[in-house]
């Protein structure tokens, strides 16, 4: 049950920092088109996201943390490999 849990944890995880690091990344790329609001905005909202579920894993399942520290950093590695960053 612990691996599950585990695997749970670090697909959500995964989930959350793939989608999230693209937005934040994406944001920043085009700050100029979309304004400086516009840009803080999305970085907030993904920001407190990202954060939120660090908490989250921290709070219901403190054993698991490193599995949410592998999702958000591998998906922040596969965004920044993607090739989209100009």
């Amino acid at each position: 049950m612990k691996l599950v849990l585990f695997i749970v944890i670090l697909v959500a995880s995964w989930f959350i920092g793939l989608y999230g690091w693209a937005q934040i990344i994406g944001s920043i790329q085009n700050a100029k088109s979309r304004g400086t609001q516009m840009t803080l905005l999305t970085i907030l909202i993904w920001g407190a996201i990202i954060i939120g579920s660090f908490f989250l894993v921290w709070h219901f399942s403190s054993n698991n943390v490193i599995a949410w520290v592998i999702g958000i950093v591998f998906a922040l590695v596969q965004t920044l490999r993607a090739g989209k960053i100009e």
